[in-house]
């Protein structure tokens, strides 16, 4: 899992046992013990004759990382499971991944609730979106998320995912960005943003008449040396509708393992 996923998990459980401070200071003791302990037991293992109060005391003098990410969360809810803190915190984990719930989406000044749906693709990633309004299909190598009912008056309407896994994010931002200055008008790149998603961000347009094309990517390091390129398009008027919508479904975006 990615760093990103894992913190959001470290959040859940900590907002889950908020109601017991004590609690959870004690949780965490337990994990560090029980962390040191294993550690401790495989450099003895490894080293079972002479060197075990030598590896235990180099083990006190070597910091702790507390960036212990989706193993700690594991721990965490082992030790919470049969409290009644623990079990709200394993009910927000399970939230990350549920098959389906309802969101509320501000779509132009209005909220707006929306039924949405876990789709996990073969790409390595799972997002939600409403599947009475939309569509995914997966072409080489892409997935396109689409609205199911589209005008033929206007550009094409559509959300691509890829995975560009021999490309480091800024060589490709730089690509892309020559790219859309010998196609678009206005073309703008933002630099680093923290939403929807944590990414590279560019935009461009071919005007600002209503119907114009905007075309917007979000560049996401998947933390393997690659990236994920995410090309929102749709027209200038559709900004405030299917821009947004694009962008909540963002907002749910998740690496994930293929082995998950």
């Amino acid at each position: 899992m990615n760093k990103k996923f894992d913190d959001q998990i470290k959040e859940s459980l900590m907002k889950g046992t908020e109601e017991s401070t004590k609690l959870k200071d004690e949780i965490w003791n337990k994990i560090e013990q029980e962390i040191d302990a294993n550690q401790i037991k495989q450099k003895i293992d490894h080293n079972p004759i002479g060197g075990s109060r030598r590896m235990i005391k180099q083990k006190r003098k070597t910091p702790r990382i507390f960036g212990l990410g989706a193993v700690a969360a594991a721990l965490l809810i082992v030790f919470l499971a049969g409290t009644a803190p623990g079990h709200a915190a394993i009910d927000r984990v399970r939230e990350l991944f549920v098959p389906e719930k309802t969101i509320v989406e501000e779509l132009e000044g209005m909220e707006e609730e929306t039924d949405v749906n876990l789709q996990k693709s073969r790409l390595g990633y799972v997002i939600y979106f409403d599947e009475q309004r939309y569509s995914l299909d997966s072409l080489d190598g892409k997935d396109k998320i689409a609205p199911i009912e589209q005008a033929d008056y206007v550009p094409e309407v559509f959300m691509e995912i890829e995975q560009v896994e021999d490309k480091d994010i800024e060589t490709l931002a730089t690509e892309i960005q020559k790219m859309l200055a010998g196609e678009y008008e206005t073309v703008r790149n933002e630099g680093s943003v923290d939403s929807p998603i944590e990414s590279i961000y560019l935009y461009a347009n071919t005007g600002n008449n209503w119907d114009d094309e905007v075309v917007k990517y979000y560049l996401v390091d998947n933390t393997q040396g690659g990236v994920f390129v995410i090309k929102q398009q749709f027209f200038f008027e559709a900004s405030e509708g299917f821009g947004v919508r694009f962008d909540n479904m963002l907002k749910e975006f998740q690496m994930i393992s293929l082995e998950e």
